[in-house]
């Protein structure tokens, strides 16, 4: 990785993104046992106060994200990603003081079809009960698997890094040195949309093990911004959700 920048680019597609969107709201396109399911909204009637914010956290809070696969090109030192049109969700149930009760499931519309059902047709991924609010944000699951939270057990709260990521061009880093760090990001664009202080954050060291290798990008105010994976037998490949700036 080389440094010496002043500004950072994470190349995102937010044309895809809007059409990706766009291609999942009809729900005729949707497997039939999809169609047949009653879905019920886990979030119920609680309001929707906007994106989830670890700063300033609310009951009601959701952010959506969408998923993507992402092939790098070695040589040009690019990456060109495709978006599924799988949508998820992820809420503020509940706050019990500094514990946050967060839940992520599949949007009503989205045309994924391996998902999980309980009695009721909520499409639950994943429940977390302990999200502590700190220096560092601990996450506890309760049931399921999260996809925006792949960093268990905690992701540092602080913009206060000595560290700068510069000269950066792709999210996540396809160098199975890179082992595990984190760095601050005084500005990147998605898009036309600008964005900074955010913090990247690495774990590969499950890679030389044959584990995936781990990246989050976030902020203390928006949240996870993106939540990719690297598997070990296809470096060059990477999976993730990328949360949507509408």
């Amino acid at each position: 990785m080389m440094l010496g920048s002043n500004e950072w680019y994470v190349p995102f597609s937010l044309f895809l993104a809007f059409f990706a969107i766009a291609a999942c709201g009809d729900d005729s396109d949707l497997p039939s046992e999809v169609q047949k399911e009653v879905w019920v909204d886990p979030l119920g009637e609680l309001p929707n106060l906007g994106r989830v914010s670890f700063q300033q956290p609310q009951v009601g809070q959701r952010s959506s994200y969408l998923e993507f696969e992402e092939n790098y090109n070695r040589p040009t030192g690019t990456a060109s990603t495709t978006y599924t049109g799988d949508t998820l969700i992820m809420g503020i149930l509940g706050i019990r003081g500094d514990t946050l009760e967060i839940v992520e499931y599949y949007s009503q519309f989205s045309p994924i079809e391996d998902f999980g059902s309980d009695a009721s047709g909520e499409r639950i991924l994943y429940l977390s009960t302990e999200l502590l609010l700190g220096d560092s944000l601990y996450i506890r699951p309760l049931q399921g698997y999260s996809h925006i939270f792949l960093l268990n057990p905690f992701l540092p709260l602080t913009d206060r890094l000595d560290t700068l990521a510069q000269h950066i061009s792709t999210i996540p880093v396809y160098d199975l040195n890179a082992q595990a760090w984190m760095a601050r990001v005084d500005e990147y664009a998605v898009g036309e949309v600008r964005l900074d202080s955010l913090i990247v954050y690495f774990d590969y060291t499950n890679m030389a093990t044959d584990g995936l290798g781990l990246c989050s990008l976030y902020s203390i105010d928006l949240g996870v911004i993106r939540s990719a994976y690297i598997n070990p037998w296809d470096s060059n490949k990477s999976n993730g959700w990328d949360l949507l700036l509408e």
